[in-house]
């Protein structure tokens, strides 16, 4: 409660809620100010990863990687008003300006990335793969009602979201539904959304030629008058027709924020344990082999499937690595 300027760096948190075994976030932030998250391992945690409530403010996220929770980060969610700060938040935003960039979260059973009651928040450059195996979507939008407060209930939405380059992967054995979704309340109507340079994919197949509920990636928007359920080719007219998005100074802004060239997602290793040192020409480790495009480059081994962080030397960075296992027709968006 009430923490400022705090940094939790190349950390290992696993097998938190000793107690109950069924709840206890790795990191846990309410109401708290400028905390940064980075280079940090998640794992084997019965909730989040990191969970930011009660009008934290200003957190940044960064190059971690989650693997086998619950939730991977909640950026935003449920708290209760007497955690509130409703003099300086009157509208009861659960998250105000925080940013996750960078990150990959793997094998999640319900969201990668939740934002409820979010104010100003960034997603970018992110890595999603096999999340909502078990319900919600690899990003959910939603709201939260603070019922108990002096006026009344108070319904707080998000304003302000920018998803940004992100790979979403639904696995090809989660529960079916949308690898976005906006909740019936979870945007302010009037609220601009900043959404491109995304790439969306069901591991279970590609979708129809004609839309089929259920078949390939989805994207969904359950607001009244802004009802939207379809494939990224519907989802980026919806954006562009319905909801009027235009390239504006937001978007240019973020389209600055180029992904960290020290992140890759290299298969199958611990983080804690990845050896540093590249041991073959190609400036990768052994082992490994190095895939290259005109635009990024990084090193993946083809027999693996679950997605790591690793490094390569300063010679070989470059801006805007962002790699992934090769899969059949991802969609862009």
């Amino acid at each position: 409660m009430k923490a400022t300027n705090n940094t939790f760096s190349s950390c290992e948190i696993y097998e938190t809620g000793a107690r109950l075994r069924t709840a206890g976030h790795g990191i846990e932030a309410v109401q708290a100010y400028d905390v940064a998250v980075r280079d940090c391992y998640f794992h084997d945690i019965p909730a989040a990863a990191v969970h930011l409530a009660g009008g934290t403010a200003r957190a940044v996220l960064e190059r971690n990687f989650v693997a086998r929770t619950r939730f991977g980060f909640n950026m935003g969610f449920a708290t209760d008003y007497e955690y509130m700060d409703p003099i300086n938040n009157p509208a009861l935003y659960e998250s105000i300006n925080c940013t996750a960039r960078n990150n990959i979260i793997a094998s999640v059973s319900q969201a990668g990335i939740n934002l409820w009651a979010a104010r100003g928040a960034v997603v970018a450059h992110n890595t999603i793969w096999h999340a909502q195996q078990d319900a919600q979507s690899c990003i959910l939008i939603n709201a939260y009602t603070h019922a108990y407060t002096p006026s009344g209930a108070v319904l707080s939405r998000c304003y302000g979201v920018t998803v940004w380059a992100n790979l979403l992967v639904r696995s090809a054995t989660a529960r079916a539904g949308p690898v976005v979704q906006i909740r019936a309340d979870g945007l302010d109507p009037n609220s601009p959304l900043v959404m491109a340079h995304n790439v969306y994919y069901d591991a279970a197949g590609l979708g129809l030629p004609v839309f089929a509920w259920g078949k390939g990636a989805m994207l969904e928007d359950e607001r009244v008058g802004r009802a939207f359920v379809g494939n990224a080719t519907g989802w980026a007219r919806h954006c562009t027709v319905t909801l009027g998005q235009v390239r504006g100074p937001r978007a240019a802004a973020v389209s600055q924020l180029s992904s960290q060239p020290l992140l890759y997602i290299v298969p199958v290793c611990s983080c804690a344990r990845t050896p540093s040192a590249p041991v073959t020409g190609t400036g990768c480790m052994k082992g490994y082999h190095r895939i290259a495009t005109a635009r990024a480059a990084c090193c993946t081994r083809q027999t693996d499937t679950t997605p790591c962080v690793a490094r390569l030397p300063q010679e070989h960075q470059r801006p805007s690595f962002l790699c992934a296992l090769p899969m059949a027709g991802p969609v862009r968006h």
